[in-house]
């Protein structure tokens, strides 16, 4: 049997619960399990979010729009809720109806542009939680005839490998995955060597500045 375990990606909820009744060590990394007292190493997610807006802000934007994931994924309730402080601090157009969660993927992406297009429109950038939901927005965006960034700045998060073969090219805020996992291998061999109360790290997340944004004209 192992040491202990990295978990990476979406594993089944009991499968972890099952590892801490056995007091087996693990780590969870880049993963969005809410509630369960093991250690964990992920995105600064509340802050990395405040400066997307912030970011937004600076080119002129006021009318900024959220697309997120669903509301029980604790990377988007954090995400959201970096948004929502920073359209509040900053004083930005504070329209709860542009924003939508909805689950990180392409599809979702597609359709919620759609839907708050027709809630309320007339927002000028959105923030797209993940670069899924970002490609789906590029998807639906080119179906409308919403020129990118000419009609519509965006920005997602992640930095997949997909974020820079888009077209535009993808601004993005950027996790340092190498180091996410470097911190993760150092944290179980810790744990495996002397178990100690659970810890959560979180890294800051940075952003990419790419093709997809520009700045409010006028």
């Amino acid at each position: 049997t192992a040491d202990g375990v990295l978990i990476t990606g979406r594993p089944p909820r009991d499968y972890v619960a099952r590892l801490n009744e056995r007091r087996e060590p693990y780590v969870l990394v880049c993963c969005s399990l809410a509630h369960f007292p093991g250690d964990a190493i992920g995105p600064e997610n509340v802050e990395s979010s405040y400066g997307v807006v912030e970011y937004l802000a600076t080119l002129g934007h006021r009318r900024i729009a959220y697309l997120g994931g669903e509301p029980n994924n604790a990377d988007a309730r954090e995400r959201y809720l970096g948004y929502r402080w920073a359209i509040d601090d900053l004083g930005l157009d504070n329209d709860e109806s542009l924003a939508l969660m909805s689950f990180f993927d392409t599809a979702h992406g597609a359709s919620g542009l759609h839907e708050l297009y027709d809630r309320s429109g007339g927002f000028t950038a959105i923030y797209s939680a993940s670069d899924f939901l970002a490609m789906g927005v590029y998807e639906q965006a080119r179906d409308l005839g919403v020129s990118i960034p000419d009609d519509l700045t965006v920005v997602g998060f992640y930095n997949n490998s997909l974020a820079e073969t888009l077209h535009p090219r993808l601004t993005t805020m950027g996790l340092d995955r190498e180091r996410i996992g470097r911190l993760g291998v150092k944290r179980l061999a810790e744990i495996v060597d002397v178990p100690q109360a659970p810890t959560v790290i979180r890294v800051p997340a940075k952003l990419i500045k790419r093709h997809s944004c520009s700045a409010v004209s006028g």
